[in-house]
């Protein structure tokens, strides 16, 4: 995977004219998918639409059709037989809640696209010089709760996508062996502990998270009428020195979390977590490693992800690859006992112990 390519001039050329027409390929993408363009022509099936049919079914002008359908030709979301457009696979895609296409451009246009602006000077000063577009916070996660509601939707709606479906399959992991308490460390709303209260009969769940977290867990499980007898709240910002984490635990969970810091941070999080284990505990590291993925698209999503959390989420953290991950894991006196690759979309879920 990644490995050196050698590809025509004529197609390496096609490469660089798409990467210098990105954000018009993008934004043209995203206007056809938001006018209902692309669902018309879909429905037409093997009929096709001529640009007047177009007009007629979703009510725009002939000129504002045209351009985009042209621009949709050079991208490969439609193609042209005779003076009818069809929708290619890749069009298809676009509508397919198969691969989130929707999810992942709502999280782009909302959350990143304009603070990319400021991607260069975020690499140059170490910080997310892009989150300005957002809100005035030192991180996306103390201004997570304060977001806009159309932009924590589409913060959310990604984060459970990749995560929700991957609970069952992790959760037969954990169930391998009993235990009575859990720490979900960066439970953000509480869903995974949701999970755990629905499949569980008397395990303790303790949501550990800032305190604008904790208050969004709070009102989700008020607002879903789940009682909270078996449920902790643990307000905490994990990487100020002074604040420990409290209590002991069979599992400290955290699924999502760890590729949310910087290296450094990461081996102080496992140093703290490390005095919650009870002895013979489990600490599970759920998340996504490009160098683990079955495809290179999964793989290239990963990657391409990462410069969100360096322009906008805190200028530290990224996708990791699994060593550079593994090695910070070893330098905190743990080690990997167990891997469980493919859950969900894109997840590892790691069973990590404390050396002997």
């Amino acid at each position: 995977m990644f490995s050196k390519k050698n590809i025509s001039a004529l197609e390496a050329q096609k490469k660089a004219m798409w990467i210098s027409y990105a954000p018009m390929i993008f934004q043209s993408a995203k206007s056809m998918i938001n006018l209902g363009i692309l669902d018309a022509i879909k429905d037409s099936g093997d009929e096709g639409m001529t640009v007047d049919e177009v007009v007629k079914k979703v009510s725009l002008t002939k000129y504002g059709i045209r351009v985009l359908l042209h621009a949709g030709l050079g991208a490969e979301i439609v193609y042209l037989e005779g003076d009818k457009y069809f929708l290619t696979t890749t069009g298809h895609f676009l509508l397919s809640k198969q691969i989130a296409a929707n999810i992942n451009i709502n999280f782009v246009h909302d959350v990143c696209y304009q603070g990319m602006f400021h991607l260069e000077d975020s690499i140059v000063n170490g910080k997310p010089e892009g989150l300005k577009e957002l809100g005035d916070w030192p991180t996306v996660y103390d201004g997570l709760s304060e977001l806009p509601d159309h932009i924590k939707k589409s913060w959310l709606d990604l984060d459970h996508y990749f995560s929700d479906i991957s609970y069952p399959k992790a959760f037969k992991v954990l169930n391998k062996n009993s235990f009575k308490s859990i720490l979900d460390l960066g439970g953000n709303t509480g869903k995974f502990s949701r999970f755990l209260l629905d499949n569980t009969k008397d395990a303790v769940i303790t949501i550990g998270d800032l305190p604008g977290q904790i208050k969004m867990a709070k009102a989700e499980f008020e607002r879903m009428e789940y009682s909270t007898e078996r449920i902790r709240f643990q307000p905490i910002n994990i990487l100020d020195d002074a604040q420990d984490l409290k209590g002991e635990f069979d599992i400290v969970w955290m699924s999502q979390f760890l590729d949310c810091f910087h290296d450094d941070d990461i081996y102080k999080i496992l140093m703290k977590c490390k005095k919650v284990v009870k002895p013979g505990g489990s600490i599970y590291i759920q998340d996504a490693f490009w160098d683990r993925q079955r495809f290179e698209t999964s793989a290239f999503s990963l990657q391409q992800f990462s410069l969100y959390f360096t322009a906008i989420a805190n200028g530290r953290s990224q996708m990791y690859d699994y060593k550079t991950f593994e090695e910070i894991i070893h330098k905190a006196g743990l080690e990997v006992v167990e891997i469980t690759d493919n859950l969900g979309i894109s997840n590892s879920l790691l069973k990590v112990k404390i050396k002997e």
